[in-house]
């Protein structure tokens, strides 16, 4: 329809409708969107924007190369929601998301047989809550951000960067929330912090993250290479940073409280595993 309008000057629709502006490049596609305000009984209560699509798309894979796809994908932007009854549950407080989900196929359309698939997702809360037992207990959590982007059988991820950089494609938008992971991973971090009764209190920033990563060995004396050893390996990584708590009696007194107490702590823990891949697991190579 765009090209219809620019070579021939014909336009579908009006003003007053809607006009048809699809471009024939973008191939077959469906997109909705729209702006809900759902409730379930007492018992859910969620609104703002939601959007789907589903089209072939074209995306660049880590360690070079393209495919043709399938994409569904499914987002939401601005989104309030509460879990719960009686006032007594979960409160999330402006959530963004992208998920993205993708079937190799070929150039032409056709299926390939047990076909390669990739999942992304994306997300953030700027605030979650357990909320209606604020005298018992408090659990909150603040800029809460979440990354997922699953490779498909043969270790190979969707570079949506590449994608959007050399083949123009951008997945999700501004309403929702634009995938930018460059690599297969799981990543999470956000402000948590929690208090029970008088006795427990505890606030941190923490992260998450797994992923695969190219580390370099120490050198073994008898080792007639002089070169250093790298491998991969699949690395976890915990992390906290401005950590303060207190454990005892007394803690909303700044005078009076007794018990122990740290202030400031920060930390990280990694464990990593060779990866091996599926040469090694064959030959019986096992972790």
């Amino acid at each position: 329809f765009d090209k219809t309008k620019q070579l021939l000057g014909i336009e579908f629709g009006s003003a007053d409708t809607v006009i048809l502006d699809m471009k024939g490049s973008d191939g077959q596609f469906f997109k909705a969107s729209a702006i809900f305000d759902l409730k379930v009984s007492e018992f859910f209560v969620v609104n703002g924007l939601f959007s789907l699509e589903m089209s072939t798309k074209s995306v660049a894979l880590s360690g070079g190369g393209t495919v043709t796809t399938d994409m569904f994908a499914f987002g939401a932007g601005n989104l309030n929601a509460f879990v719960g009854v009686d006032d007594i549950g979960l409160e999330l407080t402006d959530v963004d998301f992208q998920l993205a989900l993708f079937r190799e196929k070929n150039a032409n359309g056709t299926t390939i047989p047990n076909a390669r698939t990739w999942m992304a997702l994306k997300a953030s809360a700027e605030h979650a809550a357990f909320v209606g037992l604020e005298d018992i207990i408090q659990i909150t959590g603040d800029n809460l951000m979440v990354a997922i982007n699953i490779a498909s059988t043969d270790s190979k991820a969707i570079d949506f960067v590449v994608t959007q950089t050399n083949l123009g494609l951008t997945i999700g938008s501004a309403d929702t929330m634009i995938l930018d992971m460059r690599t297969a991973g799981v990543s999470a971090r956000g402000h948590v912090s929690i208090s029970a009764f008088d006795f427990l209190s505890a606030e941190a920033t923490l992260v998450f993250e797994k992923s695969q990563q190219s580390v370099t060995l120490t050198k073994d004396g008898d080792d007639a290479d002089t070169n250093p050893d790298t491998v991969i390996v699949d690395a976890l990584t915990i992390g906290a940073v401005d950590i303060n708590a207190f454990v005892g009696a007394n803690g909303d007194s700044a005078t009076d409280r007794v018990g122990f107490e740290i202030n400031n702590v920060d930390l990280a823990l990694i464990a990593m595993t060779e990866h091996l891949g599926d040469a090694s697991v064959a030959a019986g190579i096992l972790p």
